[in-house]
């Protein structure tokens, strides 16, 4: 199914996520507004942190070939992209599986944690989670471990995360203006 994801054009990808992110700014916008929503605000904010993570062990897990390796050496890919292109594809769509896991995450979390701890919290939860993902690729020969792949998918949980952030400074008082989102 994700086969889908990665024949698509990579702008056609990153146009989604970023309607996904505006989306998502929108929904907490009128949480936040009408505060007798918040609790239908954190019940879809817990099936939203589901449901990525679904799709994050769908695609990293579920359905590989057998293969077994084991790369150590931080940004590898980088060097060796420069000679196989797709490589660069791979990273950025590691980079984008794991964006609905910090948006959704770093909502999830309470409000008794301030923005830096929550973001703080779900960079944890991401590397380890990631981690875990690359050692089970490993021992069961699912794919290959590759630091790389934590370092990506860490990321893509901070642009998630930063961009709630972004909303509070930025998007929000746009968002609360359009009324066809």
């Amino acid at each position: 199914m994700l086969y889908i994801f990665y024949v698509l054009p990579f702008w056609f990808v990153c146009f989604g996520i970023i309607c996904a992110i505006l989306l998502w700014s929108k929904i907490m916008a009128i949480s936040e507004r009408q505060q007798i929503t918040t609790t239908i605000f954190k019940i879809c904010s817990v099936v939203c942190l589901m449901l990525s993570l679904c799709l994050v062990l769908y695609a990293t897990v579920y359905g590989r070939h057998e293969a077994r390796g084991i790369s150590l050496i931080p940004f590898r890919s980088l060097k060796e992209a420069k000679t196989q292109p797709e490589i660069y594809r791979t990273m950025l769509m590691n980079l984008a599986l794991f964006v609905p896991f910090g948006l959704s995450l770093t909502s999830c979390i309470t409000r008794r944690f301030s923005i830096k701890q929550r973001t703080f919290l779900t960079l944890i939860f991401a590397f380890i989670l990631s981690s875990l993902i690359e050692a089970s690729q490993y021992i069961f020969a699912l794919g290959i471990f590759q630091t790389d792949d934590i370092i990506c998918n860490t990321c893509g949980a901070l642009l998630g995360t930063l961009s709630l952030q972004l909303r509070k400074h930025f998007i929000n008082s746009y968002l609360y203006d359009l009324e066809f989102i």
